[in-house]
């Protein structure tokens, strides 16, 4: 049978997506129009997200009868928007998702209604310069700007030109990772899978595949599962030291030992748990279990230790708890015992 839900390849966009720039887009919007006595609601300054520049201001003055010169314009917004460009905030997950990408050797693109010029500044401001394979920018696509596919579809005949005929990717076999309504529309209309990633943004991204709130929920889940995998699923970052690390990674430990904390206490059956190692390194395992003890006495006598702390004996790991937990915290908080499975 054919590998319906293969992803062979990844592209991303850019504003909104990588950086959160488009509220920098939008009052540099709102100052250049304003400088050339551009009439502008707040509405029309709402649309430009997620479109290339030229296509906005080419539909605003064709609307109001214009015969302003657009080239002008673009000039006034791009040297307005690097002047400020270096200073823009990262989304979670920006610098990490592609890189992961690249390190399980998946192709990467990045396809923007931005200029090559601001595509620099951003990636160099991520750190992520020579990273994409192929990057389509607003020179690329001429008037052809997203919501036509053809900036998609232009990558996809790129990063194939050097494959071999039987190697090549096929528009199913991409995932595109977009925030904007145009964006999503192009990326489907390319007949690929669309991941709508949420972030700061208020546009309706539920036309998507898929939707999740940011790029590092998708760390957690095999690429192959993000068109079908719940996103939304909440997740809990959980330190751990790397002897335990080693042990949950090999499948020795499965449940976790850990205080009634109100932060551990939101933790629900389902919810994913980010076990994190001293060295950066994450596993993730959904919750299937939780247990609530009032002792250490009581979680002893019920719970296999041997799950918790292997290679650890029972009458050293009550002693190895009791330097942990406090018999104050224990009293006011009380234990809890997640089970978990590797996800």
């Amino acid at each position: 049978m054919p590998e319906t839900n293969k992803i062979k390849a990844v592209f991303f966009d850019c504003d909104g997506l990588l950086v959160d720039s488009e509220p920098l887009g939008i009052n540099i919007a709102r100052q250049t129009c304003a400088e050339f006595g551009i009439p502008i609601t707040e509405t029309e300054l709402q649309a430009c997200i997620g479109i290339s520049d030229r296509k906005w201001y080419s539909d605003l003055l064709e609307k109001h009868h214009s015969s302003l010169n657009i080239e002008a314009i673009l000039a006034r917004h791009l040297e307005l928007n690097l002047a400020q460009l270096d200073k823009v905030q990262p989304f979670a997950g920006a610098k990490e998702l592609p890189r992961q990408l690249k390190n399980l050797d998946y192709p990467i693109a990045l396809v923007s209604g931005s200029t090559r010029a601001q595509i620099d500044v951003i990636l160099k401001t991520l750190g992520l310069e020579g990273l994409f394979d192929i990057i389509i920018t607003s020179e690329d696509v001429g008037k052809r700007s997203k919501p036509d596919p053809y900036g998609y579809q232009l990558a996809l005949e790129k990063l194939n030109e050097s494959r071999a005929e039987d190697d090549k990717i096929k528009p199913e076999e991409v995932l595109v990772l977009e925030d904007a309504v145009s964006g999503i529309r192009a990326g489907l209309a390319a007949n690929m899978k669309v991941i709508g990633v949420k972030n700061a943004g208020i546009q309706d991204i539920s036309a998507a595949t898929n939707t999740v709130d940011s790029l590092d929920k998708l760390i957690r889940y095999p690429v192959d599962n993000w068109a079908t995998a719940d996103l939304q699923k909440k997740s809990h970052k959980m330190p751990i030291k790397r002897q335990y690390f080693e042990m949950i990674r090999s499948g020795e430990k499965t449940l976790e030992l850990r205080i009634g904390f109100p932060n551990f206490a939101k933790i629900n059956i389902g919810d994913n748990l980010a076990f994190c190692s001293g060295e950066g390194e994450t596993i993730n395992a959904e919750v299937t279990g939780i247990r609530r003890y009032s002792s250490l006495r009581e979680v002893m006598e019920n719970e296999d230790v041997s799950k918790i702390a292997p290679q650890i004996p029972k009458d050293r790991l009550q002693i190895e708890a009791r330097k942990v937990f406090s018999k104050a915290n224990v009293a006011s908080h009380g234990l809890i015992i997640f089970e978990f499975k590797l996800s």
